[in-house]
């Protein structure tokens, strides 16, 4: 169940994790992709937004997201989830394991 947050477009769920609002993309996906900011010009916002499907995410959601972070800061990075290895496979629990 979203829980309705002061901004427009961002909602957090039970265990207090922040997502665009109707999609799963979560606030510390943005903010990682844009180095949490660094990395938030007008052109790496646009690259971003386009790639996803025309208008699941847009320019707006990306600045709020941003904004929510800046505000939320350590809540936002305690759900951040670490990047799996590129050679690491899901076993059956979801867990990321090592193969090779």
């Amino acid at each position: 169940m979203a829980i309705r947050t002061e901004y427009r477009y961002v909602v957090t769920d039970e265990s207090g994790d922040s997502f665009i609002d109707g999609t799963r993309i979560s606030v510390a996906q943005i903010a990682r992709a844009l180095d949490f900011g660094k990395h938030a010009a007008e052109s790496d916002i646009e690259k971003l937004v386009n790639a996803y499907p025309a208008g699941y995410l847009t320019r707006s959601k990306v600045h709020e997201a941003l904004a929510y972070f800046f505000d939320h800061r350590e809540d936002v990075l305690s759900h951040l989830r670490p990047f799996p290895p590129s050679h690491a496979v899901q076993d059956e629990k979801g867990n990321y394991v090592i193969k090779g």
